[in-house]
């Protein structure tokens, strides 16, 4: 559980993010939908505890979030831009992820397994990475980064770039996570995407929070099409 409560980000002078406030809860995948330079990424970067917020608070499982290592463990983290070593072998690069967040040999074994399995990672766990195609070290990417089991996961654009056997693997697992009770942030600029698997839209534009509202609502509120009714909305569109 997640809580965003009034966040706003300056960089120098310039203010990025305007009084945001997000409420995650488990079990439930909300989309972070707005055109490139809306603030999504800093966003996350702020939940994350990658950037320090200048006016607000974050709360992660009701314990205000000032970046303890404790907190920041209940967070899973898919960066867009791949964070893996290309030279070293699929095993190699979860076992290093697996040391990275000190998890106990079995428990970590349990993990491993469950992601190998889940991620279609099987036959590939002794290629190197920088011999993979582009959606499966997507795939890796994913499981190195929830090598942890964590309760709080943010995605962004997990499926950016990549096969479609690899995004449908991609999406059936996030929705695998959602069953299991996770809270989830996502971020894409794939409309198909969202009305498969979010359940609540959030609508950045301009580092404001236009859109607040359970998917289902939003759908009913709007005749042309979630990707038209934002464009009106914002004049951008989401692939922007």
């Amino acid at each position: 559980m997640i809580e965003v409560n009034k966040v706003s980000k300056f960089f120098g002078n310039t203010q990025v993010l305007f009084d945001i406030s997000l409420s995650l809860q488990e079990g439930e995948i909300y989309g972070l939908l707005g055109p490139n330079g809306a603030g999504k990424s800093t966003l996350m970067n702020c939940i994350m505890g990658l950037d320090k917020i200048n006016q607000g608070c974050i709360t992660i499982d009701k314990e205000i979030f000032k970046g303890q290592n404790k907190l920041k463990s209940k967070i899973g983290f898919v960066p867009q831009e791949l964070a893996l070593l290309e030279n070293l072998t699929v095993l190699e690069n979860l076992n290093i992820f697996g040391g990275l967040y000190q998890i106990d040999k079995s428990i970590l074994q349990k993990s491993k397994d469950n992601l190998i399995e889940k991620l279609g990672l099987t036959g590939k766990l002794n290629s190197k990475v920088d011999a993979l195609s582009g959606g499966l070290k997507r795939r890796v990417n994913m499981a190195c980064s929830l090598l942890h089991n964590p309760e709080n996961i943010l995605l962004d654009e997990p499926t950016v770039g990549v096969d479609p056997q690899s995004r449908k693997l991609i999406l059936e697992y996030i929705l695998d996570l959602k069953k299991q009770g996770k809270t989830i942030l996502y971020t894409s600029h794939y409309m198909d995407e969202v009305n498969k698997v979010c359940d609540h839209i959030y609508l950045l534009d301009h580092g404001k929070l236009i859109i607040d509202q359970a998917k289902d609502q939003l759908e009913d509120s709007s005749t042309i099409g979630l990707e038209s009714f934002f464009f009106q909305l914002t004049g951008n569109s989401l692939r922007d």
